[in-house]
């Protein structure tokens, strides 16, 4: 009996693997600094604070998610999917599944020449991103 509630507490938990707990409270902090800079439209700022928060934790969802969100505020879609497209192995639920092919759709819909496409298709859209 014991042994089947250990089984039942482990696939309910999340494990970060081999992430001192100091590590995954910096990266968060780096992924917040990072939405305060996107809200200012400081993309490339946010971008550096999205890339701080993955270095410290890789499994950081919201890093890949927001960095992805920044590479297209700046115009850069090849990144954007990118990265949005990692968000996906690590979001935390099926609830982000419509936000991030939404996000990935905007990228993908009307690029212009090599990945770039117009800032403000993204801008428009960022807002119901944020929420």
């Amino acid at each position: 009996m014991r042994y089947f509630i250990f089984l039942i507490l482990i696939s309910c938990t999340t494990v970060v693997v081999n992430q001192p707990p100091g590590h995954v409270v910096a990266s968060q902090n780096h992924v917040e600094n990072g939405k305060k800079q996107l809200e200012k439209g400081h993309c490339k700022q946010a971008i550096e604070q999205f890339n701080k928060a993955i270095e410290k934790d890789p499994t950081n969802f919201q890093a890949y998610y927001w960095r992805g969100v920044a590479y297209g505020m700046c115009g850069d879609c090849d990144d954007a999917i990118k990265s949005l497209e990692i968000s996906f192995k690590y979001k935390p639920s099926e609830i982000w599944d419509s936000r991030i092919q939404i996000a990935m759709d905007l990228c993908k819909s009307g690029k212009k020449g090599k990945g770039k496409k117009d800032k403000s298709d993204f801008s428009i859209t960022f807002k119901w991103l944020w929420e």
